[in-house]
């Protein structure tokens, strides 16, 4: 064989291999969608938690929101009336974090970027936080404003 036939062969494995790795690495590389990470409490506790709160009144489950993350939940079930929602152009980041689907790395997102602009001018206008997409927004739609 010839010297120039060997290395077109030597060429063809290389690249062969290289995508053979890349596919490999594709493959077994985890999803970098921070939906899929979602930490919620036990179902039990779910209801157990619903049930305290229709018995200890608004007032009560209102402060349950302002003690944080680990009342998420309780948050995201009391957000049927006007009065409840959360201002996206006041919140702190840890009521923020209060809505569903929204983590910490997305609250930093949202003050950012209503730093940035000035605050949103509707409650769509969301959606241009990067991430936050129409599932998402769907999903807080009615638990959110910015009166």
């Amino acid at each position: 064989m010839s010297d120039l036939f060997k290395e077109r062969v030597l060429v063809a494995l290389a690249i062969l291999l290289c995508v053979a790795v890349c596919i490999v690495a594709a493959w077994d590389a985890p999803d970098l969608s921070p939906i899929s990470v979602v930490y919620s409490e036990p179902e039990s506790s779910l209801a157990a938690e619903s049930d305290s709160i229709k018995t200890e009144g608004t007032a009560s489950a209102q402060n349950t929101v302002a003690d944080g993350p680990s009342s998420s939940i309780n948050a995201t079930s009391n957000h049927s009336s006007a009065a409840e929602k959360i201002n996206i152009n006041t919140a702190s980041k840890q009521l923020l974090e209060t809505l569903p689907g929204i983590g910490p790395a997305y609250a930093e997102r949202i003050i950012i970027y209503r730093e940035t602009y000035g605050g949103f001018d509707s409650i769509e206008e969301i959606m241009n936080v990067s991430g936050i997409g129409e599932k998402r927004f769907a999903a807080i739609r009615d638990m959110i404003t910015i009166d």
